[in-house]
């Protein structure tokens, strides 16, 4: 009886776990600006990305910039120029 219990339990803890996920989700995407660049704007690089952050630490510098957008490849893909 106890075995039933507890994967009754179990069910309904993943059900309510897919749900909050879903929920997160939709908040998330409820928020999410859709930002377009064209040729000439001034935008940051991260750092992450290009593999240049001289230091790992916290305190290093997250972001380079402002680079300039030379070609629009396709939606949110860009070329830049160093700054």
């Amino acid at each position: 009886m106890n075995l039933d219990l507890l994967e009754e339990s179990i069910l309904t803890t993943v059900v309510k776990n897919e749900a909050y996920k879903c929920k997160a989700i939709q908040y998330h995407n409820a928020r999410v600006k859709n930002m377009t660049f064209k040729q000439g704007d001034l935008v940051l690089r991260k750092l992450e990305a290009t593999g240049n952050r001289e230091s790992r630490g916290k305190l290093a510098p997250t972001w380079d910039g402002p680079c300039r957008v030379t070609r629009v490849v396709k939606a949110n893909t860009c070329h830049l120029q160093d700054p």
